[in-house]
């Protein structure tokens, strides 16, 4: 999905590919391990490849401390959710996730997600009768002339899911 996001693909300095990850000294067992793990963010290309945005990355090439503990309490594979929590606006002042790590105020970062985890913990399941729903509606999605997902982020940022590309 990020494909066609370029915004999130390119977003505070891009991202390195496996291949350059490599070039940079780290193992491909240990990229993957590290995405297994959720101890790196990285997002997929529509060939399979995948991308580290540069921004979770300290001069050493170690994951920032604070973007390894949000990772940690995200614990998620969803790359367009994570993406968005860390470089777009999430505070009244509009500020993002990367902004308070950068400023400092990296433990303020962390409280915001693991509120907002404990928040989505405290959910109730789903019914069977909103799962049913959920499965009709997942099942209507193979009508892509019915269809478009957008995710409106700002007046400027807005995600659109292309069905038929996927």
């Amino acid at each position: 999905m990020t494909e066609t996001n370029p915004e999130l693909k390119t977003a505070e300095g891009g991202a390195w590919s496996t291949r350059e990850m490599l070039q940079k000294g780290i193992a491909i067992g240990d990229l993957t391990r590290r995405r297994r793990r959720f101890q790196v963010a990285y997002w997929r290309d529509r060939f399979g490849g995948f991308h580290y945005p540069k921004w979770q990355f300290d001069r050493s090439m170690k994951v920032r401390p604070e973007v390894a503990e949000i990772l940690a309490l995200f614990r998620t594979h969803d790359t367009m959710r994570v993406l968005c929590w860390f470089v777009q606006p999430v505070t009244p002042g509009r500020k993002s996730l990367l902004d308070l790590i950068r400023t400092g105020r990296g433990g303020r970062a962390v409280a915001i997600v693991r509120q907002e985890e404990e928040r989505n913990a405290r959910m109730p399941p789903l019914s069977k009768a909103v799962i049913a729903k959920l499965d009709r509606c997942m099942k209507d999605l193979d009508d892509p002339t019915r269809y478009v997902i957008a995710s409106a982020w700002s007046r400027k940022h807005v995600a659109y899911y292309h069905i038929e590309e996927g």
